[in-house]
């Protein structure tokens, strides 16, 4: 079989099923694991407009997340190869998911294994809680400020913490009254473009946010993005990054 992947999600879930090697292309933001670097890039993950590749690739499957493009669904059906799309908005939706690949596939009694992994893993984290509940406002892009939401809100929760966006709905833009009446004792940034600490000091130049306790005390925390935006197996190690900045400020 031979795969195309157009997500770092969907990628990171094929590799977790034990066939990385049968994906023949993938976007150019399919970093990990390391074997992906060396797969052949030929589209960003929203950008797909020359579909020489299928041509030159043949696929029998292209596995798609979030966002499908016409073009590239009329270029699959004119060429009778398979599109396999998944859209997780939620942490039930990411397992659904990673089975909905692996019966694609074949891969069905590997992909329960990973989901059941990838739950007895949670429910450990869910066990090493803090017992103080803090408030926590996670922003995955910051022009305009946007909330996370989809599952991050879920890997909060089980993380120890109580969550300003809610679960199941794309991550939004808000307005900063309900931010401050939630009153945030940590912000977490997780920008799909930054990973530095310095970018948090432009928070206290937007208006209003400087009356926030977690910019007057600076409980500001940067998470690698692809930990906690990717619905694939490593949202793990995005409720242990969680888990451990709650710990930290307590």
């Amino acid at each position: 079989m031979r795969i195309i992947s157009l997500a770092p999600s969907n990628t990171e879930i094929l590799f977790a099923l034990g066939i990385g090697d049968l994906i023949v292309g993938k976007t150019i933001a399919c970093d990990y694991p390391a074997e992906a670097k060396s797969i052949r890039s030929i589209a960003s993950w929203v950008n797909v407009r020359d579909m020489k590749f299928l041509d030159e690739l043949k696929p029998d499957i292209v596995i798609t997340s979030g966002y499908l493009p016409e073009c590239l669904q009329e270029a699959c059906t004119e060429r009778s190869i398979h599109i396999e799309h998944v859209n997780p908005q939620s942490l039930d939706g990411i397992y659904n998911s990673i089975l909905q690949i692996g019966n694609s596939i074949d891969r069905k009694i590997e992909a329960l294994n990973v989901i059941n992994s990838i739950k007895q893993e949670l429910k450990i984290i869910k066990k090493n809680r803090p017992k103080k509940k803090l408030h926590v406002y996670c922003e995955e892009w910051d022009r305009p400020p946007t909330a996370s939401a989809n599952w991050v809100p879920e890997l909060i929760e089980i993380a120890g913490g109580k969550s300003f966006a809610r679960s199941g709905i794309y991550s939004h833009e808000f307005d900063i009254e309900e931010l401050l009446k939630f009153k945030p004792d940590i912000i977490i940034l997780c920008w799909c473009r930054f990973a530095e600490h310095s970018h948090s000091q432009t928070l206290p130049a937007r208006p209003g946010w400087d009356k926030l306790q977690a910019v007057i005390h600076n409980h500001i925390i940067c998470i690698d993005n692809s930990l906690l935006n990717r619905p694939g197996p490593r949202i793990l190690q995005g409720a242990k990054a969680i888990q451990e900045v709650l710990k930290n400020i307590i």
